[in-house]
């Protein structure tokens, strides 16, 4: 995991470069097993690299060191998204033709299961719904929900974002790839108009 991780930092994205240092501190985190920081952390990265990918993908790839004008360049989509919604971001992507109507539904899943319960510090209802195994007294076991206590909602919930924190990461990276390469396509087919 850490050689794959270390392999991630050396490597540059072309369009996307902004968010690479946010790629860098999470793959720090999980290098040094702060995977609830790592979750975190990946859960802005996600919100970051879609809104980005958007605004320059609605400015035709176009980088600030192509044009006189950055000032302007990404102004309007800037307008557009920052602030907005991400479920409206992840609906105008699949507009966009950026994600796939497959690539919408794995999105929805990371913005309804990791990004809104976590960054909001929601009950998430996957963890308030789960049962643990307590034993009373007399060692009798039984099962109890982790809903009604503070200690063991947070406990489970830190175990839940530690065991999905690489898993997460990774899935969204194969994602800003993907991006960052549509992003260059479209640069380099607007370059040879």
């Amino acid at each position: 995991m850490t050689d794959k991780l270390e392999i991630i930092k050396q490597k540059q994205l072309v369009s996307l470069k902004p968010i690479k240092f946010i790629v860098n501190e999470v793959c720090d985190c999980l290098v040094k097993k702060q995977e609830v920081a790592a979750f975190t952390l990946t859960n802005y990265l996600f919100e970051a690299s879609l809104k980005t990918t958007l605004i320059y993908w609605e400015s035709g790839g176009k980088h600030i060191e192509d044009l006189k004008d950055f000032e302007n360049l990404y102004r309007k989509g800037t307008k557009k998204y920052l602030g907005k919604d991400l479920y409206k971001v992840i609906e105008a992507a699949k507009c966009s033709n950026l994600i796939t109507p497959e690539e919408r539904e794995s999105l929805l899943l990371f913005l309804n299961h990791f990004r809104n319960p976590f960054s909001h510090a929601s009950n998430n209802a996957e963890i308030s719904s789960s049962m643990i195994e307590s034993f009373d007294e007399s060692m009798s076991s039984k099962e109890i929900s982790v809903s009604g206590n503070p200690i063991l909602y947070f406990d489970y919930q830190e175990r839940y974002m530690r065991r999905r924190a690489y898993h997460y990461f990774m899935e969204l990276y194969s994602y800003i790839l993907k991006w960052d390469k549509m992003i260059s396509e479209l640069r380099h087919r607007n370059d040879n108009k």
